[in-house]
């Protein structure tokens, strides 16, 4: 049986393996991710098949703009943990159910994850 299912295994590993053409319909303008060739017709362009882009093709953003992102973020954060602090201290005051106590601590070790990322 063992046997079989490695068979399987490599059967369906190597279709897995597929080239993905990337291309602009001519009639609709959108753009079309496929693995099978768009049909050469008139004037459309010659699909090309799509590579690996490297990081140089993403967009940059400078030093001093890239503070002010994280600073927002970092603000943004604060307040969400400040306010999951107050719900969590109402939950207790209320001798809310362990499990919504249990999501506010949740939360806040999510958040606290997310402020130690931010630079």
């Amino acid at each position: 049986m063992s046997a079989r299912f490695a068979f399987l295994a490599l059967c369906l590993a190597s279709s897995a393996h597929a080239e993905v053409f990337k291309h602009v319909e001519a009639g609709s303008g959108l753009m079309v991710i496929s693995n099978v060739p768009p049909k050469q017709t008139g004037q459309q362009a010659q699909p090309r098949v799509m590579q690996n882009d490297s990081p140089a093709a993403f967009p940059t953003v400078g030093k001093q703009r890239q503070k002010e992102l994280d600073g927002g973020r970092r603000a943004i954060l604060e307040q969400e943990m400040a306010s999951e602090q107050q719900a969590l201290q109402t939950a207790r005051l209320q001798k809310a159910a362990a499990d919504i106590i249990a999501r506010h601590n949740a939360n806040l070790a999510a958040l606290t994850r997310e402020l130690s990322g931010v630079r």
